[in-house]
Formats: structure tokens, C-alpha cells, sequence
């Protein structure tokens, strides 16, 4: 399978839950089967979690491991061999806590994230290490030092007759960005969930939605991840998916912020790499068309100031404009921008 994926140019994940699995002690929890852990040390299951055998994970799924004991190292070290062995890029580890609607001892998963960092890095295996769910910011520590990514929100995905709405949950990135913003940096980044704008009405949003939603990843730097299906993509999601410079923004390393970060009208900034120009991210959230000013003040220019205005999506280079530019924005629409100051 991965060999199969790295031939079409794709990378292949796999998904595991934090914490030991209740079903590698057979199916009656109330006769647990022991068995052996690979390792140096004869290490078994029983050793690997605490005697009361306390659950862990945001669905109680597993049980906690007990990282206190070298065995619970020695068996996260070989599920992640195997997982290199098998040619896995990517690794999502679900569940984790702090976090995953759950607080408290039992659900504190910060040693089995060092665990598999450790694990990870052990294989020499470029293997990209993303945690979920609803991380909690107040260990962003542990979150920075060992994670290549973190869910900062619950899925994006509806769970509905489409694979999103624009109101369960892409909307709602707008209002839970902002406070992680600070926290990312090259390898360590703010993971929004899967991009799913490729396949028109089975994505369950309009055109101007998919951009928005194109857009704000883009200019946060979150990872890039596809939920569509590869094999029905339309154009239009083809071109939201390809666009060079969209990508080229995603990848400078330089997260936008929000002028404001809430009300319906929102404009979200960063400097491009060479400090030459802004990439700006305007965006309408409300329900009606609505006109959005985006100010040259904003960005620290200075009254009279004019720039040159690029709307990226477009690839449409647009006249100089003297202190601010007005547009008309459609509902949940956008506009992707670059603003060059010029000398007059």
C-alpha cells in the first residue's frame, strides 16, 4: 500500500489512539489475556499499564499507560518501527489530553506524546507527527516540543449528509485560531483539520465557502491534508487545491493574524518572507454581501501611503490604490491579496 501511494506522489497515514488499546487483552475485560511486548526486556502487558488498569483517551477507549515502567517505551518503540517498516509518513495520534473534552490526571497524555517522539525519531523514518483533539493550550510546552502539529478544534467534519458545513465546523476556525496563532513556528504548527473544498456538493458548501476555507488555511500555515476523495475532484476544487502561490503562502512560515479577531467583516495579515510585500486575507462571515475596508494604516503604513494591489486567486494584478482599498465581499466569500507598497 505504501509503495503504491509513493507512486502516485501521495504520502500515507495511519491512525492510532493514545493510550493501550482494552482489545489487545482479548475481548472479555473481565479475563484479560497478557501476552508479550517485543523488546529486550520481557516485558509484558500487564506491564505496560497501572494495576487498576485506569482508561484514558477522550472515549475512555484505553487504558492509561504507565510510562514509569521502561516497557511502556520499549512498546511504543516497536509500534513505531513497524509503523516505518510499513512506509508511513504521517501518524495521528487521536484522543490526547489535556484536551479531547477531557481534563485530570487519568487524561493527561503528555508522557505517551514524548514517548512517540521518541520512538519516532528513533526509526531515522521522516515520519510527520500530528495530534488531536481540542488540544489544550496551557501544555503548548509539550504540545511545541514533540508534536509536528496539533488540533487545536474538534473535527471539521459535520457528520452529516455532507462531509462539512460551513457552520459545523469551518466558521468556527475563525474564532479559535486566534489564540494559538503565537504558538506555531517552522515544525511546529496549528493543525485545523483536513481541507475539504474538492468535491463540490458532496463537500456540502458553496464556491465562495471552499475559498474562505482555502484561504484561512493557507494564510495560517496549518498543515495541508486532503478529506476529499482524490478520484472526484472538480475543477473548480482542482484549482483551489493547485494554485502555486496559494501553496507558496501556506508554506513561508509566517502565520496571518486577524486586525480584529471576531465581528463578521475580518481582515487577517502577514508580511510575506521578503518583508517586500502583505499577504492579506479578507473575509465575510455574515449572511448578506457586505463591504469590507481593508486600511494601509492597519498594517503600520503611514497616512498617504499607496500600494499595489494582487488578488492571488485570481492571478490578477489590480491598479495602485492610495490608503485603503474597498471590496465587496459575497456571503461567507473572501478575497486572498498581496499589497505592495509603492513610492509615487
Amino acid at each position: 500500500m505504501a509503495d503504491y501511494a509513493h507512486s502516485k506522489g501521495l504520502k500515507l497515514g495511519i491512525y492510532a489512539v493514545v493510550g493501550l488499546p482494552m482489545g489487545v487483552f482479548g475481548p472479555d475485560q473481565s479475563n484479560k489475556v497478557d501476552f508479550p511486548v517485543l523488546g529486550p526486556s520481557n516485558c509484558t502487558g500487564f506491564d505496560l499499564v497501572y494495576p487498576d488498569f485506569r482508561t484514558t483517551n477522550g472515549w475512555d477507549s484505553s487504558y492509561k499507560m504507565d510510562f514509569t515502567n521502561p516497557c511502556s517505551q520499549e512498546f511504543i518503540n516497536s509500534i513505531a518501527s513497524q509503523f516505518a517498516s510499513w512506509g508511513i509518513d504521517f501518524l495521528k495520534l487521536d484522543g490526547v489530553g489535556p484536551g479531547s473534552w477531557k481534563n485530570g490526571s487519568n487524561y493527561d497524555n503528555r508522557p505517551d506524546v514524548a514517548a512517540w517522539r521518541s520512538a519516532i525519531d528513533a526509526t531515522g523514518r521522516d515520519i510527520i507527527f500530528e495530534l488531536s483533539w481540542s488540544l489544550d493550550p496551557w501544555a503548548i510546552d509539550t504540545w511545541t516540543q514533540y508534536a509536528d502539529g496539533w488540533r487545536i478544534d474538534t473535527d471539521v467534519e459535520c457528520y452529516c449528509d455532507t462531509l462539512v458545513r460551513w457552520d459545523a465546523s469551518v466558521v468556527q476556525r475563525f474564532t479559535e485560531l486566534p489564540p494559538w496563532i503565537d504558538f506555531a513556528k517552522p515544525g511546529r504548527w496549528n493543525d485545523l483539520d483536513s481541507l475539504n473544498v474538492g468535491n463540490g456538493t458532496m463537500d456540502g458548501l458553496t464556491d465562495h465557502e471552499r475559498q474562505s476555507y482555502a484561504t484561512l488555511w493557507a494564510i495560517s500555515c496549518a498543515p495541508l491534508y486532503i478529506g476529499d476523495d482524490l478520484r472526484q475532484l472538480d475543477a473548480y476544487g482542482l484549482s483551489l487545491l493547485t494554485n502555486r502561490e496559494v501553496l507558496d503562502i501556506n508554506q513561508n512560515g509566517t502565520p496571518a493574524k486577524p486586525i480584529v479577531p471576531y465581528g463578521d467583516q475580518q481582515v487577517w495579515v502577514t508580511k510575506s518572507p521578503d518583508n517586500a510585500s502583505y499577504i492579506v486575507g479578507v473575509f465575510n462571515l455574515a449572511s448578506s454581501e457586505e463591504s469590507v475596508d481593508v486600511l494601509w494604516k492597519d498594517f503600520g503604513l503611514n497616512d498617504g501611503s499607496s500600494a499595489r494591489v494582487r488578488d492571488i486567486w485570481s492571478g490578477e494584478d489590480m491598479e495602485v490604490h492610495l490608503d485603503h482599498i474597498s471590496l465587496n465581499i459575497p456571503t461567507h466569500g473572501s478575497r486572498l491579496l498581496r499589497v505592495t507598497p509603492v513610492e509615487l
